[in-house]
């Protein structure tokens, strides 16, 4: 399933990150002729302005040839988008709040919590015995390194 990460992350390394063998998804909007596609593997986009990446301005762009032989490669493990060909100009507008990973929360110890991997499972034990991991903890997405 594709996923759309927004933050300000560079250099970000994802340990203990699965993936399963299943053929990637894709997420068709309500509109005719639109979708969000997920790859594992370098693609090669279409030229004719069907298929097109997300700029950093949020703006959706397709290859143009710029000298570069590889200027209509998508990387591995990455997303794009599908839009008919007559849409000339298309944005990304991200809605509502997002559920992203805030800022430290301190916990105490002492504290009577519960603990939900990102299954929605609830774990056993405190913080301290678990592995490394993201885990939500009075709604709250919290990493433990």
């Amino acid at each position: 399933m594709p996923y759309l990460i927004k933050g300000e992350l560079t250099n970000t390394i994802w340990d203990n990150v699965t993936l399963k063998s299943t053929p990637a998804q894709s997420v068709k909007a309500d509109k005719e002729g639109y979708a969000f596609i997920g790859t594992y593997g370098r693609r090669e986009m279409k030229t004719d302005k069907s298929e097109r990446f997300l700029s950093k301005d949020q703006t959706l762009c397709w290859p143009e040839d710029n000298g570069n032989p590889d200027y209509k490669l998508l990387k591995g493990m990455r997303a794009y988008y599908v839009v008919p060909t007559d849409v000339q100009a298309a944005k990304v507008m991200f809605q509502g709040e997002a559920t992203g990973i805030a800022p430290i929360v301190s916990i105490s110890q002492a504290e009577d919590v519960k603990i939900y991997n990102l299954n929605g499972q609830l774990m056993n034990g405190s913080l301290n015995d678990l592995p490394k991991g993201i885990y939500i903890i009075n709604g709250h997405k919290i990493i433990k390194k």
